[in-house]
């Protein structure tokens, strides 16, 4: 859910240039019967990176969006092939912040404040036309 989120946010600002990955076969399906780009490999595993990375410095923007140790794992292996852009990720804990740092995320952020943040922005945006608080 957060990576739909994400996708379709960054494909309404940059177009067609966003690529998803996901390693569930049935949600790739859904997804691009949906029109997203979406491909079906696992963003963790080794050899999706050895194969895939064809042209790391064409990669703007990377965002990782699974579970902490998924994360981890490929943050480092994105790291070992010189970049250009921006890696950022989230994370459930605050523990899990500075793992991901150090293994070359540049952004990371707390899944639980940015969810709170924007809950608050929409609710503001809905009931401000109407009432001031």
């Amino acid at each position: 859910r957060i990576g739909t989120g994400a996708y379709d946010t960054l494909k309404q600002r940059y177009g067609r240039q966003v690529i998803g990955i996901d390693f569930d076969e049935e949600r790739v399906s859904s997804h691009i019967k949906q029109g997203r780009k979406v491909i079906h490999a696992d963003a963790s595993d080794d050899d999706f990176w050895q194969r895939g990375m064809t042209a790391p410095q064409q990669i703007n923007l990377g965002l990782l969006a699974m579970s902490h140790g998924a994360n981890l794992s490929a943050a480092k292996k994105i790291s070992a092939f010189p970049r250009i852009g921006t890696l950022a990720a989230i994370a459930q804990y605050e523990d899990e912040i500075d793992p991901l740092k150090e293994a070359g995320v540049d952004l990371v952020l707390d899944i639980y404040a940015e969810a709170g943040a924007g809950f608050s922005d929409h609710v503001c945006q809905i009931i401000a036309p109407k009432k001031t608080i």
